[in-house]
């Protein structure tokens, strides 16, 4: 008897510490579709627009499109917790792939905005700006 009665308090204090999970696999906070712009740092002719999507562990897809250069590029890679971002941008019809890196957070307005850097030949950056479509 003087088991059980030690072993209840025991159980019940063990059972306590189970199912308080940190949650490793919640959505990512940048998760869902944007919209926007993005424009040189150094030459505002070179500007375009962007369409991205965010999944719920943080992957990119999506496109920009350069009128300039009359090129739609392909953007695959991934956003961090903390809003860093590591792409790979990819012309249509072929051409070399540069990465797209930086990092972008929700600015008090609400955009999700900040500068990439494309690396290139001479690295160029751009200031992105998107708004989150809703679902």
């Amino acid at each position: 008897m003087r088991r059980s009665l030690f072993a209840l308090p025991l159980l019940i204090a063990l059972a306590g510490c189970g199912g308080g999970s940190s949650d490793v696999n919640s959505a990512s906070p940048y998760a869902g579709t944007y919209t926007g712009t993005w424009v040189s740092l150094t030459d505002t002719s070179d500007a375009g627009t962007a369409t991205w999507t965010v999944g719920n562990d943080g992957t990119i897809s999506g496109t920009d499109v350069d009128p300039g250069r009359e090129t739609t590029f392909s953007i695959a890679g991934r956003i961090d917790a903390n809003g860093n971002v590591t792409t790979t941008s990819t012309p249509a019809g072929g051409g070399e792939a540069a990465t797209l890196n930086g990092r972008l957070v929700f600015e008090i307005e609400g955009p999700l905005a900040g500068t990439l850097t494309w690396n290139i030949a001479t690295p160029t950056s751009y200031r992105y700006a998107f708004t989150r479509q809703a679902n």
